[in-house]
């Protein structure tokens, strides 16, 4: 059985993870490396800081949402994750180019922000894609944990890289961007040569029986407990994680009375020890924990993720707080740990809980309605930044939020223990309308507690308990 196991997941798999991991890593390098100079780039075309935050901010993932719902999740289950992850390059690596010529106007950098925020709509989908597809079950955590590892050292590197191109080419923003679009290029290319000689070498996905099956079996799953729930989680994560990864590193960089006064070099250090520490490790740990530890049960990672999300944010009100660096450090190196035990467990759950010719989509659709947490966390944080000239309603907001996501992970563990979903194939239309649910590759979905049992331990289903 392992022999079998082996003979279908290559080792070529690493190299996409690999693959994923850099795309992954550019998308969010480009994403947060405006955010420490969010003001200068406002001054340049005539914003104030709360109008910036929602042209960098908010366009971005309104954008990023967008291709999530309609196009990001098909485009993956159709054309495959190299194709996904090369076109996510290409939307990272043309605008940023053109900045030079296109930047100097509002509607230029509002252009430039929505074309790079497609890039997340089509590469996010392709994490549990990667890990359902090219992974067995019991690497499908470490596989989840090291692409949101790349994504958490992507907000590191482009806090710090941010500021330092800039002062390198004299303090023009535009420069700065186009500069930071050569590994955008890079991996647009890498892409195309994978995909023209080595994608014969991916697994090959076995298919449904038709298209009715196809379609029976993503409604069902849009439509299972386990989805809502999911969507609602992801919502209220991805609103808990722009808080932490979006709005502290500019809070850290203003000046008072509106931020914490460290400026854009000293703040981009200070958030550097909350993403690099917290969101390098912290993903490998969470996959380690659910692989190793926990065995596939969620729940007490996204309890801990959502408390320290909740807790720590909310201290960032206090000046005992922000004004000593070492305890301001601790305290966002928390903070920042939170959003890596949630996001990872959540790629996870989708990962392993769907048929891996739809789970492209289903994850798509969880990821790009949960982004829209994002879109609100970044736009309400600009009116009250223009409203109020403080954050201190914002980072109480974002605690809310958390303690929100709490409550809802309580709701999917107690009403829900166990969900199952089945991980293989739909029979055809009419046997799925039969039994109700999923068909797995071992028959129908027995729900005897025997069967289940035997069936989790396999990997065929996942449980939230």
């Amino acid at each position: 059985m392992k022999q079998k196991e082996e003979e279908r997941y290559t080792a070529f798999r690493w190299l996409i993870l690999l693959f994923g991991a850099l795309g992954l890593f550019d998308l969010q390098m480009t994403y947060l490396s405006v955010a420490p100079v969010l003001q200068e780039i406002a001054s340049s075309v005539g914003l104030d800081s709360g109008a910036a935050t929602i042209v960098l901010m908010s366009s971005f993932l309104a954008a990023a949402s967008f291709v999530w719902l309609t196009a990001g999740g098909y485009l993956c289950d159709r054309f495959g994750v190299l194709t996904s992850l090369t076109l996510g390059f290409l939307c990272l690596a043309a605008p940023a180019a053109l900045a030079p010529w296109i930047g100097g106007s509002f509607y230029g950098l509002l252009w430039i922000r929505i074309v790079e925020g497609f890039s997340m709509g089509l590469m996010f989908p392709t994490i549990p894609a990667i890990a359902n597809t090219l992974f067995p079950a019991r690497q499908r955590g470490l596989a989840s944990g090291l692409l949101s590892s790349a994504v958490a050292l992507g907000n590191s590197v482009g806090l710090v890289l941010g500021p330092m191109v800039l002062k390198s080419v004299g303090g023009d923003w535009k420069r700065m961007t186009a500069a930071l679009s050569i590994l955008g290029w890079a991996g647009m290319v890498t892409g195309l040569v994978l995909c023209f000689t080595c994608s014969g070498r991916l697994p090959r996905r076995e298919e449904f029986i038709d298209n009715d099956s196809q379609q029976c079996a993503f409604r069902k799953a849009i439509f299972s407990p386990l989805s809502i729930l999911g969507i609602a989680t992801s919502f209220l994560a991805v609103w808990s994680l722009q808080g932490i990864y979006g709005l502290a590193p500019t809070f850290l960089a203003a000046g008072k009375p509106l931020g914490a006064g460290y400026g854009a070099v000293s703040g981009g250090q200070l958030a550097l020890g909350a993403t690099l520490l917290a969101g390098g490790c912290g993903p490998i740990l969470n996959g380690f924990l659910l692989d190793k530890v926990f065995h596939g049960r969620v729940k007490w990672n996204l309890y801990l993720g959502f408390t320290l999300m909740c807790v720590c944010v909310f201290l960032l009100r206090f000046p005992g707080i922000t004004g000593k660096a070492e305890v301001l450090e601790l305290d966002l190196i928390l903070a920042g740990l939170g959003p890596m035990l949630v996001f990872p467990t959540m790629f996870y759950l989708s990962a392993c809980s769907y048929p891996p010719q739809i789970v492209g989509k289903v994850g798509g659709l969880w990821s790009g309605v949960g982004n829209l947490g994002g879109v609100f966390c970044t736009y309400f944080a600009g009116i009250m930044i223009r409203t109020q000239n403080s954050y201190d309603s914002i980072f109480a907001l974002q605690a809310l939020i958390a303690a929100l996501g709490i409550v809802v992970t309580v709701i999917l563990v107690r009403l829900h223990k166990p969900i199952y979903l089945a991980s293989a194939l739909a029979y055809s239309a009419n046997a799925c309308k039969d039994l109700g649910c999923f068909a797995s590759s071992e028959g129908p979905v027995s729900m005897t507690e025997k069967d289940n049992s035997e069936l989790v331990q396999r990997g065929a289903f996942q449980t939230t308990g």
